[in-house]
């Protein structure tokens, strides 16, 4: 009779909760998705948390091509610096499961850029992120160049004038921009009855063709420069 025995043995399951974990997710737009040089754009990023837990000291980093002048950075919730081509955007609090935040770095394409326009963002958190592949993204811009918007004014010395005298057209060119304007060409088509004396201004070589006075420039027009030329004539 006492050749066996039992006892029984209570197991307490003091197995530890397994971590926290956040899969952190990053998209962005451009906004237009296309441009011109000299114009402003805005890429529109949104952060994700998909969980299954909540994240802290969400971090969004972004660099942008040389094509690209950061001119801001901003969204609810973060705290945004800029240095050079670089953004650093930190959140604060927590970011909890399914929860979704957007920032806006605006940027300028530079005027003579014909480089590719990139920005490349990426997220990180303070919890574990089980999946790395959702974290960067980048935003391709498609521009071209905005060309020269140039304009001209033209004032007489004079007027009236008397019969026999020496009078002047004075010329100004000026650039819009939004890139600087190479080639620049003045051409003036003088009434019958006037006599050509002469045409000159800063940086410009001018020829005479009958009544034609045609000014070049030898340099480029900066955008938002301005330059000016003379023509001297004798009424008959």
């Amino acid at each position: 009779a006492n050749n066996s025995d039992s006892e029984s043995t209570r197991v307490n399951d003091n197995t530890p909760p397994p971590p926290p974990r956040s899969d952190l997710a990053i998209s962005g737009v451009a906004v237009p998705a296309s441009a011109v040089t000299g114009q402003s754009v805005d890429f529109r990023v949104t952060a994700s948390n998909l969980g299954p837990d909540a994240n802290s000291a969400v971090r969004i980093d972004g660099t942008l091509s040389a094509a690209l002048a950061i001119v801001s950075a901003s969204g609810t919730g973060f705290s945004c610096s800029v240095s050079g081509q670089t953004v650093a955007c930190q959140r604060a609090g927590s970011f909890a499961s399914s929860q979704t935040a957007d920032l806006t770095v605006r940027a300028t394409v530079r005027p003579g850029s014909t480089a590719a326009a990139t920005a490349d963002f990426s997220i990180a958190g303070a919890v574990t992120d089980p999946v790395s592949q959702n974290n960067s993204t980048r935003v391709s811009l498609n521009y071209q160049s905005g060309g020269a918007d140039l304009s001209i004014t033209m004032t007489d010395s004079v007027d009236p004038v008397r019969a026999g005298a020496e009078f002047s057209y004075a010329i100004n060119v000026s650039n819009a921009g939004p890139e600087a304007a190479s080639g620049v060409r003045v051409s003036d088509t003088l009434p019958a009855a006037l006599t050509f004396v002469s045409a000159s201004g800063a940086g410009f070589s001018c020829t005479r063709n009958g009544q034609i006075v045609t000014c070049t420039l030898a340099n480029a027009l900066a955008a938002g420069a301005s330059t000016a030329l003379v023509i001297n004539v004798r009424a008959p």
